[in-house]
């Protein structure tokens, strides 16, 4: 797990106030192989107010998971080359144990729908950082009003 160092990239500006509910605990979950998309992903996450962990596949992910008893606001999970299905089974096992915590699936490549989990959202690559705003929204809108209930247990990928 790393905890991106902001002064590993550039300070972006802030594109306006985000207008999504703050969740109030938790780090955003980011999972993507590419180690320079991961820290630009946690860079504007952090200007869109959030914390969030990082890490470069699932398992580990879903490590903190458990460790963390479920305590996220978002999955951002990259399907990559790879584990081709490795962020999909990730998402679906994740909404399965934690199914308040939405998720956001992007990938490069087109996903069909039914694959997707419901509560899951996909987000092609390359996207813009409004597109991202809007999908983050969306995602956590969704899962607003909905407390954080059910206990974690132990739940491994693989």
């Amino acid at each position: 797990m790393m905890k991106p160092n902001s002064s590993q990239l550039n300070k972006i500006d802030p594109i306006h106030t985000f207008d999504a509910p703050q969740p109030a605990y938790g780090d955003v979950i980011i999972i993507d192989e590419n180690a320079a998309v991961r820290l630009l992903l946690a860079e504007i996450l952090t200007e869109f107010g959030f914390s969030s962990v990082i890490f470069d596949h699932a398992e580990a992910a879903m490590s903190h998971l458990v460790d963390v008893q479920g305590k996220c606001p978002l999955i951002i999970a990259d399907q990559g080359i790879s584990n081709v299905s490795e962020a999909l089974d990730f998402v679906k096992m994740a909404g399965d144990e934690w199914p308040l915590i939405p998720s956001i699936l992007t990938s490069g490549h087109v996903i069909e729908d039914h694959l997707i989990p419901s509560s899951s959202s996909f987000l092609r690559k390359p996207y813009t950082l409004n597109q991202l705003e809007s999908t983050v929204t969306a995602a956590l809108s969704r899962a607003s009003h909905m407390p954080q209930t059910r206990d974690a247990s132990k739940t491994t990928l693989g």
